[in-house]
């Protein structure tokens, strides 16, 4: 720095005094420690020198903290060890055993994925008329395909079928949480995780919630309230009443209740008089004093008159022309029942109620398959949950609903529903009803114990049978489902 020539005389001034003066100690540098808070540093006293007025000064520093440099944000890394590159030209077997609609559904969504995702997989699917004994015997083989859809309780068999036992599906947790083709955190709460509990076993997510139905009631308000009933019933005494009501107005043996003996229908009774058919120790309980009660109300209600059997399994036409106020059906059969209305010409409105339960709560039995990836590859794998992902949008879960009556398996799908619900406004009632329902048993041997099931209730409707045989039904029901389940 050049110093002015008017500063130097009282510059030299200064030095003269300065030299006959004692040497002072040099004042140290007071620095902060790196623990030291900004206020505990000691105040330093600032010297404004005095200048003229003409003697311009530097301008004021800025005080203010530059801002900090973001840091750049770290791309996620996956969990699986399989790169996006390393799935081009991945072609996965997608086996199931719809036909109809649903085939078609699957076919186009299996063209669009193909034609549309970035990875360059290609999905290949193939009909099964067997599908539970082909998939098993492809297990065996040591060959399955990457992907299907099934009943928790098949998939289940079929697991078992691997060597060792329990080895041949994928545990689909870590895909639905992984970093980089996982779901986010808000994305998975709008899953219902009732859904996915019931596809959890052994402490293995073994399937992917497609769709779920429910059995429910089909009710006939219009008739219901020209019987002078004004509210669906919710307790058994109130079921019975109506129903009776029903069948003396026919006086032809009719109306009342349509007497069901399908396993989900049985199931749902069960349900509804707070019936458990599994037992702690994860074997069937059947001879319970909950389904003792439920198959004795079905049964006196049959004796009473107020309920009868009619030709056809699915008697839409007998109850759209009153032949029953009460009509037993899965949520898919809303679509038959209203184009029945229409071809009877009949104007009655009607809806789908909850099974009669003692405390008034509404219980429904839930059920549906789900989507399973096998062993096969880490490639393989990877690409069969990257099309369950595609097909699970809200949107495509929207499409099943569409053309099964079926309920999504998450919550946002019902934003893409209105135009359907506005046609079917029944469906609205499954709001309610499904996801608080019950599911059905997911062990290996219920595909051979809902038979036994079934077998158990028709027997309450044959010739001669007495409800003192109830308890000895019930015994040997619960007796050789064990046996069948062990």
């Amino acid at each position: 720095m050049h110093r002015k020539p008017w500063l130097l005389i009282p510059t030299l001034f200064l030095l003269v005094l300065n030299a006959c003066a004692a040497p002072a100690s040099p004042t140290p540098l007071l620095l902060a420690s790196p623990t030291m808070a900004i206020s505990e540093v000691a105040p330093v006293q600032e010297i404004t020198p005095t200048l003229p007025n003409d003697i311009p000064t530097e301008p004021p520093r800025s005080t203010e903290t530059p801002a900090p440099t973001p840091s750049p944000t770290p791309e996620p890394v996956t969990l699986l060890e399989v790169e996006a590159s390393q799935l081009t030209g991945v072609a996965i077997q997608f086996w199931h055993s719809f036909s109809g609609a649903r085939e078609r559904l699957l076919s186009e969504w299996a063209d669009t994925f193909n034609a549309s995702n970035t990875y360059g997989i290609t999905v290949e699917l193939a009909r099964q008329d067997s599908l539970f004994n082909t998939v098993r015997d492809a297990i065996r083989a040591g060959s399955p395909p990457h992907l299907t859809i099934a009943f928790t309780n098949q998939a289940a068999a079929w697991d078992l079928a691997g060597a060792p036992p329990g080895s041949a599906f994928v545990d689909l947790t870590p895909y639905m949480t992984d970093p980089v083709y996982g779901y986010a955190d808000d994305e998975m709460a709008d899953f219902y995780s009732a859904f996915l509990e019931q596809e959890t076993v052994d402490g293995k997510l073994i399937g992917f919630p497609t769709y779920r139905s429910a059995q429910v009631m089909f009710y006939n308000v219009t008739w219901a309230q020209e019987l002078g009933f004004q509210a669906p019933p919710t307790t058994p005494d109130e079921f019975n009443a109506q129903s009776c009501a029903a069948s003396q107005a026919r006086v032809d043996g009719t109306g009342g209740w349509f007497v069901n003996t399908d396993t989900a229908t049985t199931l749902s009774w069960i349900f509804a008089f707070e019936g458990q058919i599994l037992s702690p120790e994860g074997g069937y309980t059947f001879n319970t004093p909950e389904a003792t009660a439920a198959f004795g109300f079905i049964r006196e209600l049959y004796a009473e008159g107020c309920a009868w059997r009619p030709e056809p399994t699915f008697p839409n036409a007998e109850f759209a022309t009153r032949q029953g106020l009460f009509y037993s059906s899965g949520l898919n059969g809303l679509f038959f029942q209203q184009q029945a209305f229409e071809e009877a010409g009949s104007t009655d409105q009607w809806t789908m109620i909850p099974f009669p339960s003692p405390d008034g709560q509404p219980v429904t039995h839930i059920f549906g398959p789900a989507y399973n990836v096998f062993k096969t590859t880490p490639e393989g794998q990877l690409a069969a949950w990257l099309f369950i992902q595609w097909v699970s949008s809200p949107a495509n879960q929207a499409r099943w609903t569409e053309i099964s009556g079926s309920y999504p398996t998450r919550a946002s799908a019902i934003e893409y529903l209105n135009p359907y619900i506005a046609g079917l406004p029944q469906w609205t009632r499954a709001y309610d009803l499904v996801p608080r329902g019950k599911n059905e048993p997911s062990l290996p041997s219920w595909g051979t114990v809902r038979w036994v099931v079934s077998d158990a209730a028709a027997q309450l409707f044959g010739f001669g049978f007495s409800a003192d045989k109830i308890p000895g039904i019930l015994e040997e029901l619960e007796r050789t489902a064990n046996e069948v389940g062990g």
